[in-house]
């Protein structure tokens, strides 16, 4: 069995050395990021795409008051409703786009008699299990093939 000198034996546990390190560097800088993303994601601390100021917030209030909306000036919704039908639109339809339409309650859609002409919104979702083809541009929900519906938020004032 031929022996290593010395100097090389040094040289070869250097190198592993550096190697272990750099190694070891990469792996927590990859797990940092990736651990930070979950915590965020998870306890949703992280800023979602199109958050706006209380300034803008006030102000798209403020012109939705103006336009004539027949009174209603937000509508609200429990968090745990919207969640419930997120992961039902996700799981079911494989959902991953909600929309967020506007509407008119009729005597037939309203929940109560003194809400029929008062504005409303409801969300639908994209029904990801079955393709339309493309992007489909209309307003005319019967064109679409969108998932499951919710309404009957408290309509405020």
């Amino acid at each position: 069995m031929k022996k290593i000198p010395l100097i090389g034996n040094i040289a070869l546990i250097l190198l592993l050395a550096v190697c272990l390190v750099a190694c070891q560097k990469q792996q927590d800088a990859t797990v940092q990021a990736t651990d930070e993303n979950i915590i965020q994601n998870a306890a949703g601390t992280g800023t979602p795409s199109g958050n706006i100021d209380r300034d803008d917030a006030e102000d798209l209030a403020e012109s939705f008051k103006k336009s004539g909306t027949g009174g209603t000036e937000y509508v609200a919704f429990k968090i745990k409703d919207l969640q419930l039908f997120l992961n039902n639109i996700q799981t079911k339809y494989k959902s991953d786009v909600v929309y967020v339409n506007l509407g008119v309650y009729t005597e037939k859609t309203a929940p109560s008699k003194n809400l029929v002409g008062r504005t409303t919104v409801f969300f639908s979702g994209n029904n990801k299990k079955k393709s339309l083809g493309g992007i489909v541009k209309t307003n005319d929900l019967a064109d679409l093939d969108f998932s499951d519906y919710l309404n009957h938020g408290q309509i405020y004032p």
